[in-house]
């Protein structure tokens, strides 16, 4: 878990998961299963359950689904947004999933 000086919004975790692991977090073993770089994802709290748009296909984001639902949970979470039972709905541009749980 990476710590921030500020506090964590949604997007912020998101932007950070999108980055990739740190050199130290790599040589600790932690990877991603997400393309790495500056994704711009946004986070719809308005709806129940809440959104996540991403800017990646389906393809390119589905064995990293769970990193995407389970940091947008744990930082809603953090920032006292509450979170549905059902989890959380990932919207690509060529898909939805969900809603969907963190399965970790």
């Amino acid at each position: 878990m990476r710590h921030w000086g500020s506090p964590v919004t949604p997007e912020l975790a998101l932007a950070e998961l999108f980055l990739g692991p740190t050199p130290v977090e790599q040589k600790s073993g932690l990877c991603s299963l997400l393309p790495t770089g500056t994704a711009s994802a946004t986070v719809d709290t308005s709806t129940t359950p809440a959104t996540v748009t991403v800017p990646y296909s389906v393809k390119t984001i589905q064995l990293g689904l769970d990193q995407i639902v389970c940091t947008t949970v744990a930082a809603l979470s953090a920032t006292d947004h509450p979170t549905d039972a059902r989890g959380i709905t990932v919207t690509t541009p060529d898909f939805t999933f969900g809603p969907t749980t963190c399965t970790f």
